[in-house]
């Protein structure tokens, strides 16, 4: 929970904290865990074939790790004949080479391997899991529902909010207020997320079936990169609303979806603390820890715009005044009174 008494961080710095762990994760990533095209020491890959039943079978996903050195026993993937093999090291004739064998053919690989063909030691199997992405690859349909569940997945909410019985009450007399975005902008996000979640899939597919960096890989990772660059800099200059000025700021800020009350609705009451936060980014903050919805309420002469979260203990609320605009928002407050009246008239039919 927000302490009452937070001070205001400049939104760069704010930012900048936040990019920290970020990208120490990513760096511990690219040197521990990440795939050995883009220079990480993990290799995975899929098992085809009968050379190492019962210990893997057809589908199964191997997950190897690239070691200072291999010996007798181990269970390794390296490259040959343009592909990889999943074989076990049954002999060391010489340093740095090794003869191979899959347990199920009883007979020794006729060729050599070197440790400069070795990708990693395999650590861990999951069954079956490989046979999915090979499934990915090879169907486009089911690769499309799949990109459906896990974009469902990543923007539904993590956990279903909890209304205390104000906040009911007060989205009875509420009627939705939705940031309006030029279509042509909103064509271009979407064919950017399509971009971003469509090269994530390639790249995945691509690093599984263990292809080189070079050209295929390198051109996924390119269109991942630019597309969230892009992205980025739409969100900092103008879905943060940094280009736009008060109350279309604070709107992109807590939006795209608000629940707009009329002004003559009693928000704050004198039995429940009201909580003021400095600026919106802070109250955005609070919407996404509670993951409750944001109410707009206009108070007329003077001009003051309220956003509130509302909960059991607290109503946190963010305003802005402004000069100059009281018969503009008469107008919508006269607005949203006959919206309301519609739709409780239509609700009592």
């Amino acid at each position: 929970m927000p302490k009452h008494s937070a001070r205001q961080h400049p939104n760069g710095a704010r930012r900048f904290k936040a990019w920290v762990p970020v990208s120490a994760l990513f760096i511990l990533w690219l040197v521990f865990l990440a795939p050995t095209q883009i220079g990480g020491p993990v290799s995975l890959g899929v098992v085809k074939g009968t050379s190492m039943q019962p210990s893997l079978q057809t589908d199964d996903l191997v997950v190897a790790y690239e070691m200072p050195s291999y010996r007798i026993g181990d269970v390794i993937v390296y490259d040959k004949f343009g592909g990889s093999i999943v074989h076990e090291i049954v002999g060391a004739p010489n340093i740095g080479v090794f003869r191979t064998e899959g347990i199920h053919n009883n007979h020794l690989d006729s060729w050599n391997v070197r440790t400069s063909d070795i990708r990693g030691k395999v650590l861990f199997v999951i069954p079956k899991l490989g046979g999915f992405f090979v499934l990915l690859g090879t169907n486009p349909l089911f690769a499309g529902a799949a990109g459906v569940l896990v974009a469902a997945g990543v923007l539904l909410p993590s956990r279903k909010p909890k209304y205390s019985e104000r906040l009911k009450n007060l989205l009875i007399h509420s009627a939705q207020e939705q940031r309006r975005i030029k279509p042509s902008a909103a064509l271009v996000i979407t064919l950017l997320w399509v971009l971003v979640i469509a090269s994530i899939a390639a790249t995945v597919l691509q690093l599984i079936q263990g292809l080189p960096l070079f050209p295929r890989v390198s051109w996924s990772l390119v269109a991942m990169s630019t597309a969230f660059a892009i992205l980025i800099g739409f969100w900092e200059f103008n879905g943060d609303g940094r280009n736009l000025k008060e109350p279309s700021r604070s709107i992109a800020v807590l939006g795209p979806v608000l629940r707009r009350i009329p002004g003559d609705v009693q928000v704050e009451t004198s039995n429940v603390q009201v909580v003021e936060l400095p600026s919106a980014y802070k109250l955005r903050d609070v919407k996404e820890h509670l993951n409750l919805p944001v109410l707009h309420q206009i108070q007329l002469k003077p001009v003051v715009h309220s956003f509130y979260v509302v909960t059991d203990e607290l109503i946190y609320v963010w305003r802005v005044a402004l000069d100059n605009q009281s018969t503009v928002a008469d107008s919508e407050d006269q607005h949203l009174r006959r919206v309301l009246s519609t739709e409780r008239n239509n609700r009592d039919e």
